[in-house]
């Protein structure tokens, strides 16, 4: 601890001194006169200041893309396709020509040709897992006939509305399944033959081969829909696009890098207008700083399990930068030329100084310092992400281990002061702004944004959560967790 070095007793002998010096007789003056120099030369020696300069923390940054930890997320997208959509594909699928049989002698040679076309557009109405199809038909039929004891293939044309009964599953390796049952018909225009000028209804004999050839519609119509509604081919580019790395911020160069480790979805269900499911994926989650990551290495996919999470509540990160130099900036604003008093004004420093660097997760303040002490002082803290100041802010801010250790001796007035406080208060980077414009950014991309044909994706974010501060070693990067709300809207079910 420096002390003033000026006694009384020094004072006292230069004023004793001094008459001896002017009135000494000639011989004694120059021993008069040296002893007054060197009580001179000691009194200012004493009053230069003593540099306190103790070791400099190490300057060291931890690799982003190694530090980065992985978070296990769980997302539940709720996926909805609407019934006019699946109409609209079974429409496009299924021919005008349904059904067509052209020969007399198959079926145990019924003699028997028929063909059955759409008359209007299929129809779809659903009730939970249920769908109900109705088919408008219009037959062609024609069909041998002993009348009087001679044959005749006599010709008829009729309308029906049928009914379909259509149960969906997904299988364990996700292919669309469906069951398709008949489920009845009712007439539109009934069958008749003219026979020697008369017209005889033949619905019985009709009624028989619609109940027949129904069943045979209904496995055709299964067909078809193994066929064109294909749903592993967009559950598979789904997983693959999880892995690819997504750039979050290009002028931060900040990415989110997802490793998928599960995939499920909930069983089928419907209303009257749309059909919904939920695929949910568990996954690790990394957000990285730097060039463009890996990606991660893409597993098959796995087998499908059944769950029923209906939370369609997911995370993405967001970032925002501030360089050394801007924090610099602010924190000599808020230091340099602030003084600081200890023990009631008998000790006071000023700062000169500052420059920020970093220490692996901690943040080094070098600040420069004059008064009852100069030299240079490091302190060292946590940086964390504040969400209400919206700012990045100091926590635990101590002196670096070698400062302590030399104030202990040299100055241990500074240890029990506020300065730390003090400072600690004062050092505060905001980023709102740039979260903000990043949470803008984010959200624009989620308004609609077609991932892949026939597939929207729609989000809002509403909710950052503070993360962590990753200090790099060009800038301090606070990372924030955005929640919010994610629908996929698919479009097509169809081949792309």
């Amino acid at each position: 601890m420096n002390k003033p070095c000026v006694s009384i007793q020094v004072i006292k002998k230069i004023h004793y001194f001094y008459p001896l010096c002017c009135y000494a007789p000639m011989n004694q003056k120059f021993t008069v006169v040296i002893i007054c120099m060197g009580l001179f030369a000691g009194l200012f020696s004493c009053h230069r200041p003593t540099r306190f300069e103790p070791g400099k923390p190490e300057e060291t940054y931890t690799t982003i893309q190694s530090k980065a930890p992985q978070l296990v997320s769980v997302v539940n997208v709720p996926v909805e396709i609407p019934l006019a959509e699946l109409e609209k594909q079974l429409n496009g699928q299924v021919g005008n020509l349904i059904y067509e049989d052209s020969s007399l002698t198959d079926n145990g040679n019924d003699e028997l040709l028929l063909k059955v076309w759409k008359r209007e557009p299929l129809h779809i109405e659903a009730f939970q897992d249920v769908f109900i199809l109705t088919a408008p038909l219009k037959v062609w039929a024609k069909k041998g006939v002993n009348m009087l004891g001679f044959k005749s293939y006599p010709e008829t044309e009729f309308s029906l509305n049928a009914r379909f009964e259509i149960h969906l599953s997904v299988t364990p390796d996700w292919q669309l399944h469906t069951k398709t049952l008949a489920s009845g018909y009712e007439w539109v225009e009934k069958p008749y033959i003219s026979v020697a000028m008369f017209e005889v209804p033949i619905t019985g004999m009709v009624g028989r081969i619609i109940d027949r050839e129904q069943a045979t519609i209904a496995t055709q119509l299964d067909e078809q829909a193994a066929l064109h509604l294909n749903l592993r081919q967009h559950i598979e580019k789904l997983w693959q696009l999880a892995h690819q790395p997504v750039q979050l911020s290009q002028q931060y160069d900040a990415w989110l890098r997802v490793t998928p480790l599960e995939m499920w979805m909930s069983d089928i269900k419907a209303n009257d207008q749309t059909l919904t499911l939920h695929v949910g994926m568990k996954a690790y989650t990394e957000t990285l700083v730097g060039k463009k990551p890996a990606v991660s290495t893409v597993a098959a996919i796995p087998l499908r399990q059944i769950r029923t999470e209906q939370a369609n509540d997911f995370k993405i990160g967001l970032t925002s930068e501030i360089s050394h130099e801007a924090a610099t900036r602010m924190a000599a604003a808020e230091l340099i030329g602030k003084s600081f008093d200890f023990q009631r004004g008998k000790y006071n420093l000023t700062f000169t100084s500052v420059e920020l660097y970093g220490n692996k997760d901690d943040l080094v303040i070098k600040a420069g310092i004059s008064g009852s002490l100069t030299g240079t002082l490091y302190l060292i803290g946590k940086p964390v992400y504040n969400a209400q100041t919206q700012a990045i802010e100091m926590q635990n801010l101590d002196f670096a281990w070698d400062t302590k250790n030399k104030l202990v001796k040299a100055a241990s007035w500074m240890l029990h002061g506020t300065l730390l406080r003090r400072m600690q208060a004062e050092l505060r980077f905001p980023v709102g702004n740039k979260l903000e414009v990043a949470q803008k950014n984010i959200q624009t991309q989620l308004s609609n944004n077609q991932i892949y044909k026939g597939v929207f994706l729609n989000g809002k974010l509403d909710e950052l959560v503070p993360g962590e501060v990753i200090i790099t070693p060009q800038s301090i990067l606070a990372v924030v967790t955005a929640k919010g709300k994610l629908s996929l809207k698919i479009n097509g079910l169809s081949e792309p």
